[in-house]
């Protein structure tokens, strides 16, 4: 026993002079946060594209899969709900006539080769490989803790009234990526009750979900389905390339104090998503 306490008293102090109290975790944040504003390395984070749709009865599961990543990684795990494909496709009559599909996640969905749902890409990477949801965790967990070879910064740009929305968006990288690189800026909302097919009783009322709340929705895209490049020279490290976007138009049934911006970069030839970010439009 005295052997025991000298022990713990030993490990306390090694852990008092390195100046820590608690084992490092891999995935959490360097100094600068990850998201932009300063120098050196950057945090990476990760994209998950989630195609899914209204009438799909195993995607409340696939979603609550997403909930549970961004409980563990918090800001670190961004999350876009596409809507495409037959599950998505609306009712003339009863609780499925709301048309959450795009024209961009329609492109992405068919581009993508997307046969199974619920399904989606982890930063578009393997070439934009669709993973079935029950590998979500383990693809996640995989890139958690890396380095990326930029930052980018997100700042909305709306007045209440207009119904148009823009983003300004500044992208800055640590090292000179391999490829040309481009970033899109897309928009999402959450909050959306509206129903959903479910045959898992554990997440909510089988086989319909009335009231169940729609995160993530892709409501479009301010720079089309496939971006543009960041810049039409050679990248240069710790240059900020800004972009500057407007006219995006909201619908009168979407609620800006849920929309979010969405901007990542990603490499032409391989697909993969280097870094993202997510903002709040209000």
């Amino acid at each position: 026993m005295i052997k025991n306490i000298f022990l713990t008293a030993f490990t306390f102090v090694i852990l008092t002079i390195a100046g820590c109290d608690e084992v490092e975790k891999p995935y959490l944040r360097n100094d600068d946060g990850g998201g932009g504003g300063g120098t050196g390395s950057y945090t990476r984070k990760v994209l998950i594209e989630d195609f899914t749709g209204h009438k799909c009865v195993n995607c409340p599961e696939a979603h609550q899969v997403v909930d549970e990543l961004q409980d563990e990684f918090g800001d670190d795990v961004v999350a876009i709900a596409i809507h495409a494909g037959s599950f998505a496709e609306p009712s003339s009559s009863g609780h499925y006539t709301a048309d959450y599909r795009t024209a961009v996640g329609n492109e992405l969905n068919n581009t993508f080769d997307v046969r199974f749902y619920p399904s989606g890409t982890i930063n578009r990477k393997e070439n934009a490989t669709v993973y079935g949801s029950n590998t979500w965790k383990q693809e996640v967990r995989s890139i958690m803790g890396q380095e990326a070879i930029a930052s980018i910064e997100v700042a909305p740009v709306y007045e209440e009234g207009t119904l148009l929305l823009g983003a300004d968006v500044d992208v800055t990288f640590s090292e000179v990526p391999e490829g040309q690189v481009n970033v899109c800026v897309f928009v999402t909302e959450s909050g959306i009750i509206s129903a959903q097919k479910n045959n898992n009783e554990s997440v909510g009322d089988v086989p319909d979900i009335l009231d169940y709340e729609h995160k993530h929705m892709l409501r479009g895209s301010m720079n089309g389905t496939w971006g543009e490049p960041v810049s039409s020279e050679a990248i240069e490290v710790e240059n900020t390339y800004t972009k500057n976007y407007t006219g995006f138009s909201i619908e009168d049934n979407w609620n800006p104090a849920n929309m979010s911006i969405v901007a990542f970069i990603y490499d032409q030839t391989t697909q993969e998503v280097l870094q993202v970010e997510e903002v709040h439009v209000q």
